[in-house]
């Protein structure tokens, strides 16, 4: 019998660090910021590429349902949708979609996707998920593990235990490091984190319900509460109660379930404005730039102004530039994207 597997696309988060294109009411998932579409949309084309997959749950604030519907309609695609009350982090939303998936899709693998990642092979990321499946089915919570390109200091860690099998045991699950950790865990062997996990919902229910049992209970009661809101289910307001942790925190740092399947393919948390250079193509001087950006003698920059903007950078580098439809303005070192989160705090983005 062929298991079905169904991604959950979590579509939670401000986006700060993208200020000031990234705001509370339309965050960069749902952005144009790397090509024609949004990662939101990438996110759903590369889940429906996953082998027996035949539907895709969404899960999001509520007030971003209407632009969930209009980038599903515009990429040709439906989905079952929850709606968040208010954001949890992505423990609840996970215990969410494993209670809602419980009840109606008994018996499936889930593949838990971030909407702001940026794989450009569906294909590579689709075999991977496969290699998960197996482990999965007997009853291991997988993530697929990224060899790390630098000791980047924006990513969780994983150390797997090194077998011939394609899912290892996970050894050591740890947050972001600083620089110098970062750098030993590269020596050491360790994988990035990507962020996508696959399991079936039950296993990753019971580990919950061992580790985070509040943000079960909450989350639980919540699906029982949920209304049904223009196609889309509304979790009910218990969902509130349920503690703000990530899934991280909550098990895969806990549990002794963790499998990890080590992964080569091109992988970008599509976090910040560094990120997204990284993402989109270069000129002979490693700028990119919308149209009407003028560069002299310039290089490794980002411009991201709207249409009918007249821009020029003269004898700079390493900068982003970035001004919003409603004329906020950054301008920044490419080197402290990081901390463009605290330049949104300060205008009033949470």
């Amino acid at each position: 019998m062929t298991i079905q597997i169904v991604p959950v696309i979590l579509c939670g988060g401000s986006g700060s660090r993208l200020w000031p294109m990234s705001t509370p009411a339309m965050p960069k998932q749902f952005l144009q910021l790397i090509g024609g579409r949004s990662t939101f949309q990438m996110a759903v084309e590369r889940a429906f590429e996953i082998t027996s997959v035949q539907t895709v749950l969404v899960v999001s604030n509520n007030q971003h349902q209407d632009h969930i519907v209009a980038q599903l309609a515009d990429a040709c695609h439906s989905a079952e949708i929850l709606l968040e009350p208010c954001g949890r982090n992505s423990g609840p939303a996970i215990a969410a979609a494993c209670s809602y998936l419980a009840e109606t899709h008994p018996d499936v693998i889930a593949v838990f996707m971030s909407a702001d990642h940026n794989i450009p092979d569906a294909a590579a990321f689709g075999r991977a998920v496969e290699a998960a499946v197996d482990a999965a089915e007997k009853g291991r919570i997988v993530t697929l593990g990224l060899r790390p390109s630098s000791p980047s200091t924006a990513y969780g860690y994983i150390l797997p235990e090194i077998s011939t099998d394609p899912a290892q045991t996970v050894r050591a699950f740890v947050e972001k490091p600083d620089a110098n950790t970062a750098a030993q865990y590269m020596r050491d062997g360790y994988l990035w984190n990507s962020g996508t996990f696959v399991a079936k919902p039950q296993t990753l229910l019971s580990e919950i319900a061992r580790y985070a049992p509040a943000v079960l209970d909450a989350s639980q009661l919540a699906i029982r509460q949920r209304t049904a809101v223009d196609g889309a289910w509304e979790l009910g307001p218990a969902f509130a109660e349920a503690p703000p942790i990530s899934i991280d925190h909550a098990v895969m740092e806990r549990t002794d379930l963790a499998s990890v399947v080590p992964s080569s393919f091109e992988w970008a948390d599509v976090g910040d404005w560094e990120a997204v250079k990284g993402a989109v193509p270069l000129d002979e001087n490693g700028n990119s730039v919308t149209d009407q950006v003028l560069m002299i003698e310039s290089s490794n920059c980002l411009v991201n102004a709207p249409a009918g903007s007249k821009v020029a950078l003269i004898g700079v580098k390493d900068l982003a530039v970035i001004i919003a439809p409603d004329g906020s303005i950054l301008v920044c070192s490419l080197t402290s994207t990081q901390a463009v989160r605290q330049a949104a705090a300060h205008f009033g983005q949470r």
